[in-house]
């Protein structure tokens, strides 16, 4: 009976000195940022840590707003703030697009397409007249497809000034951008446009 007690006692206490030490648990990682939207109400926010920046976020307009503390109220609505203001200004280069870039040379005005497809054309037509004998005289489109015969040395001026247009207008929809981004209020946000992009 005592070697019975005795096998009780020591059986176990032999178990649990071979048992392995309990890994101690891993430090939580810090999130890199949070998805936040605001509630109906207009008055609280929802927010939901992330550590991978999601490209698909599945509620009605959230943000993605980095770093590791929880955004406030006024961080989502200056982060919402700012993606409207991001959408108005991309827009707005759209809208120039689309209404045409307006060049001259000498007597002549016109008004271009300026759509990516038109842009590429106009290109393609550079690079024709840059590798092979062209005629005196060309015939190109305005925005609304009237013809309009050009001298070589015309389209060259022509093209000269839609292409610095169009890249003056790019730049200032990624200096627009930029300067969205780095506001910190809303009142410097809204000075903040495609013909004024640092809002200065």
């Amino acid at each position: 009976m005592k070697n019975l007690i005795l096998a009780l006692v020591l059986v176990p206490l032999i178990a649990l000195a071979q048992s392995p030490t309990p890994s101690p648990r891993p430090t939580p990682v810090p999130p890199i940022g949070y998805i936040a939207g605001i509630e109906s109400s207009g008055t609280a926010i929802w927010s939901k840590a992330v550590h991978v920046a999601p490209a698909f976020y599945g509620r009605h307009i959230p943000v993605f707003i980095s770093g590791t503390t929880a955004p406030t109220l006024a961080a989502v609505q200056l982060a919402l703030a700012q993606r409207a203001a991001i959408q108005t200004i991309t827009n707005s280069y759209a809208a120039k697009l689309a209404a045409g870039i307006t060049v001259t040379s000498g007597s002549l005005t016109a008004t271009l397409a300026a759509n990516t497809s038109d842009q590429q054309k106009f290109d393609e037509l550079l690079i024709l007249l840059n590798t092979a004998p062209m005629p005196p005289t060309l015939t190109i489109a305005d925005i609304h497809g009237n013809p309009q015969p050009v001298t070589v040395p015309q389209y060259y001026t022509l093209i000269g000034s839609y292409g610095q247009q169009i890249a003056g207008l790019w730049t200032a929809l990624a200096t627009a951008k930029s300067s969205v981004a780095a506001v910190t209020g809303t009142v410097a946000l809204s000075k903040i446009t495609l013909a004024d992009p640092t809002g200065q």
